[in-house]
């Protein structure tokens, strides 16, 4: 795969040019399809990275609230964790609080979990909603179900794969009926022909 994926990357204009030329849809119907995939992947891809930026700052400033040592190392190993979904952040902020809590640190460890679960954890959907409507124009329930279909399916790539799916098929279900409706024009055109005929 990745040897076909280099190929792929290289010739990459080749590529686009034969998968135009076979789709079995209008040049417009193909361009369109194309569009929405790289908008949704770039909004998928820029979104991660921006989460884990946002993320990781968050559990570092958190951890200066709470008085917690080693805030910026935490919050660079908080963003890099972040990526995995659901289990990143609170891989940092959850050890940090039961420490804090066993050292009788009762404030600071309870208020770094809160905050961790609140906060941190929640700015996630938020800023892949936006930016998924924003870049991509997709509902964030799109963007929301196919991440939970996506990573059972294909793990970490799921945050990607998954919508992406979701949204190819509804836009390929509006290109179905666009075409339908143009062959039902066209029939209607030719039987009205006959009629007069």
């Amino acid at each position: 795969m990745y040897f076909t994926l280099f190929f792929i990357i290289r010739d990459f204009r080749s590529f686009e040019k034969g998968v135009i030329k076979y789709m079995p849809f209008k040049r417009s119907h193909t361009k369109r399809l194309g569009t929405a995939i790289r908008n949704l992947t770039y909004s998928n891809i820029l979104g991660q990275g921006f989460i884990a930026i946002v993320q990781g700052t968050l559990v570092g400033i958190g951890f200066v609230i709470f008085g917690i040592a080693n805030p910026v190392f935490w919050g660079v190993v908080s963003m890099f964790l972040s990526m995995i979904p659901m289990f990143g952040s609170p891989l940092v902020f959850m050890p940090a609080g039961i420490i804090e809590i066993s050292n009788g640190n009762y404030v600071s460890g309870f208020g770094i979990i809160l905050y961790g679960y609140i906060l941190v954890t929640t700015i996630d959907n938020v800023i892949r909603m936006m930016l998924g409507r924003r870049i991509a124009n997709t509902h964030p329930l799109i963007t929301i179900i196919g991440v939970v279909i996506g990573i059972p399916l294909f793990g970490i790539l799921g945050i990607l794969y998954g919508p992406l799916i979701i949204s190819v098929f509804l836009i390929m279900l509006e290109i179905f009926d666009a075409n339908r409706l143009e062959l039902a024009k066209i029939s209607g055109e030719e039987t009205g022909e006959n009629d007069e005929n």
